[in-house]
């Protein structure tokens, strides 16, 4: 290669490199396990970037459910499955507000990583 297609590399490569660890920093804001209970529900959330892993439990049925966490930590998704009636999981963290469904009550919550 020529020191002409050099220059073009070196300079978006250095520029790459010096923005990676801000884009992990603002990700990794929010990374870990955090735990609370909202009314009846336990919750427990995995985040890892900007990708999230909710069990939520009433009694002793525990519903499972991968959602996206924003890198301001939003949380905002519809959930539902066979044995979960769809509901909408929403807040900012560690704030989360998870609604009541059937004999479950819900409730807002802090959690704490």
């Amino acid at each position: 290669m020529t020191s002409i297609g050099w220059r073009g590399i070196v300079p978006a490569a250095a520029l790459l490199v010096g923005l990676l660890p801000g884009v992990a920093s603002a990700q990794g804001n929010f990374d870990g396990t955090w735990t609370g209970q909202a009314g009846d529900w336990k919750i427990r959330l995995v985040v890892k970037g900007q990708k999230g892993l909710i069990a939520l439990t009433c009694t002793t049925i525990e519903h499972r459910f991968d959602i996206p966490v924003a890198a301001d930590g939003v949380i905002d998704s519809w959930l539902s499955s066979q044995t979960f009636g769809r509901r909408q999981v929403a807040g900012k963290l560690p704030h989360l507000i998870i609604p009541t469904g059937g004999s479950c009550k819900g409730g807002s919550t802090n959690l704490s990583r």
